[in-house]
C-alpha cells in the first residue's frame, strides 16, 4: 500500500544559535553568532505501524543542520580563537591594545523553498580573522522532508542531459557582462559544477559557484537561476 503525505505540508523551522564569547582582559576576542535551523515536519497521513516514525525526516534534517553549526563553532574555538588570542598578545606586549577588533565567526540562513516534499535554504557564513578581507562561504542544501534524504541536482531528472541545458543557461547569462569573468569561464562551469551545489526557489534550479571559480574574488559566491520551464522534458516530476 502506497503512503501518501499531505502535499501541503511544510516544513516548520525554529532557528538555533551557537555562540562562543572568549574574553582576556575584559575584551571580547571572538564574536561568534551562529544560527542554524531546527526542522519540524507536520504530521503525516501514515498507517499504523509506522506511525511513531512520522517525525524521524525532520529529526534527521536537524542533526545534519546541528552537526554542520557544531563544526563551524570547532573553527571558532580551534582556528579562530587562537589567530585572535596571539594577535592580542602581540598588541598588548606593545602597549597598542585598543587597536585590537574583535575577531568574527557568524552563520545566518534563508529558507528558499518549503513546499512538500522539498525543503531548500542557503547558508551564508562570514568570518572576519584579521587582516583587509572577510573569509565567505554560501552552502545550499535540499532535502527531501518525507525521508530526511539529502538530494543532488541527480536525483531530479531522467537523464543527465539536464546539465547541458544548465551550462547553457549560465553561459548565456554571463555572456551579457563576460568582462566580470575569468576568460576561461566556460570550461570552469563544468569543472567547479557540483550537483549538491544548489538550491530551489519558486522559479526554478539555483546553481551556486564558490568564489574564485568561475571569476574574481571580489565577485563573491555566485548564483545562476535556470527556470524550471527550461529543464520541464528531463524533470522526474513537474515542479514545483
Amino acid at each position: 500500500m502506497a503512503i501518501k503525505a499531505k502535499k501541503t505540508d511544510k516544513a516548520v523551522l525554529k532557528t538555533r544559535i551557537k555562540e562562543f564569547d572568549p574574553y582576556m582582559d575584559c575584551k571580547l576576542l571572538v564574536e561568534t553568532d551562529i544560527r542554524y535551523p531546527e526542522v519540524f515536519l507536520p504530521k503525516t497521513e501514515m498507517p499504523g505501524p509506522i506511525q511513531p516514525k512520522i517525525r524521524m525526516p525532520g529529526r534527521m534534517i536537524s542533526i545534519y543542520y546541528n552537526s554542520a553549526a557544531e563544526k563551524y563553532l570547532d573553527y571558532a574555538k580551534n582556528e579562530v580563537y587562537p589567530a585572535a588570542r596571539d594577535s592580542y598578545l602581540r598588541l598588548k606586549a606593545e602597549n597598542k591594545t585598543h587597536r585590537f577588533t574583535p575577531y568574527t565567526v557568524q552563520q545566518k540562513y534563508t529558507v528558499t523553498f518549503n513546499r512538500f516534499p522539498y525543503l531548500s535554504t542557503v547558508t551564508n557564513r562570514i568570518s572576519y580573522v584579521g587582516g583587509a578581507n572577510n573569509i565567505t562561504a554560501v552552502l545550499p542544501d535540499t532535502f527531501n522532508t518525507f525521508s530526511g534524504r539529502k538530494l543532488t541536482l541527480n536525483d531530479f531528472f531522467t537523464s543527465l542531459k539536464y546539465q547541458d541545458i544548465i551550462f547553457m543557461t549560465i553561459e548565456e547569462e554571463i555572456a551579457k557582462n563576460k568582462n566580470d569573468y575569468f576568460p576561461d569561464y566556460q570550461s570552469n562551469l563544468r569543472k567547479y559544477f557540483d550537483i549538491s551545489h544548489f538550491s530551489l526557489t519558486e522559479k526554478g534550479f539555483t546553481i551556486h559557484y564558490p568564489r574564485y571559480t568561475i571569476a574574481p574574488g571580489s565577485s563573491g559566491d555566485l548564483a545562476f537561476l535556470v527556470p524550471y520551464s527550461f529543464l520541464a522534458k528531463f524533470l522526474t516530476k513537474p515542479m514545483p
